[in-house]
């Protein structure tokens, strides 16, 4: 595995932990990037990677939520509060084009899996963003 590509990029700095340990080369983890929620992929990668997942799933994750994002913005779809009806339709999509490429619909645990790692994601992401803003309660407030 080449872990020697990545400081040659100083602009993908977030990337430089866990997706190094994951993945093998620049076209692999640069595929991977989310311009918006860079530092929460980052984390993300590195929650999957430290509970021991396989790096098949976690590539598997990855390959999913890089499509979601794609599809999002090709879309031009806004990426901040992403409601579950996007996931949804991006899920519909995926089907869709699975039966008419493979003249047969998609396996249930296959639409599952793309769903759970989505859904995983964003609500890992959800927090990430959550946790630095929350504010205080007002003196009083709730008492």
């Amino acid at each position: 595995m080449n872990k020697d590509f990545l400081p040659a990029y100083p602009a993908y700095a977030p990337y430089q932990e866990a997706l190094r340990e994951i993945f093998e080369g620049p076209p692999e983890a640069f595929a991977e990037r989310f311009p918006r929620l860079a530092q929460s992929w980052e984390a993300y990668m590195r929650l999957l990677f430290d509970r021991q997942f396989d790096i098949d799933s976690i590539r598997k994750a990855a390959s999913d939520n890089r499509d979601f994002h794609q599809w999002l913005l090709d879309k031009k779809l806004v990426l901040t509060d992403i409601p579950s009806s996007f996931v949804d339709e991006f899920i519909h999509d995926v089907r869709g084009r699975f039966r008419k490429r493979n003249k047969h619909p998609m396996d249930p645990r296959a639409v599952l899996d793309i769903r759970g790692a989505i859904e995983s994601f964003l609500t890992f992401a959800a927090h990430q963003q959550c946790l630095p803003s929350q504010k205080p309660a007002a003196p009083g407030a709730g008492s």
